[in-house]
């Protein structure tokens, strides 16, 4: 099953024309909608409780596929709104100004998270977590662990 993964981690990887991110974790903008933001930044927060890749990737063809905007609509205490969901992995958009990002650009800043901050642990499966920022404000999409029913 992990080398499944691996494998379609890097098929899915090859059919995006271009990466968004650089070595430097900085956005890429001539593929970015947003290229009058600030820099993008990337952050790894793997653990061993991190969501699993496959179902992040799950997550990922989701958003891929959903028309139109994401948007935070949230006022609670958070400032998050959870996207989509698939098994272990949760992704969510962030931020105290209600940002609207394209759907399917939130599914590849979703995997290029996934393929810069995966990592296979002691029980045999690759997992991954962490956050894209950007902005002047605190705008993210964060890929977490999906809660517990």
């Amino acid at each position: 099953m992990k080398f499944f993964t691996f494998i379609l981690l890097a098929f899915l990887s090859s059919i995006l024309a271009a990466p968004l991110l650089d070595s430097s974790n900085e956005i890429n903008y001539s593929n970015n909608p947003f290229a009058d933001e600030d820099a993008v930044r990337l952050h790894c927060d793997t653990s061993p409780t991190s969501p699993l890749t496959g179902d992040i990737l799950t997550s990922a063809t989701k958003l891929f596929h959903k028309p139109g905007f994401c948007h935070q609509d949230s006022s609670r205490g958070s400032n998050c709104t959870m996207l989509v969901k698939s098994e272990s992995a949760s992704v969510g958009i962030c931020g105290d100004n209600e940002p609207v990002i394209q759907c399917a650009l939130i599914g590849r800043l979703v995997l290029e998270l996934t393929m810069k901050c995966a990592f296979l642990f002691g029980d045999g499966r690759f997992r991954a977590g962490g956050k894209v920022a950007w902005g002047h404000g605190n705008t993210k999409i964060a890929l977490y662990q999906s809660p517990k029913a």
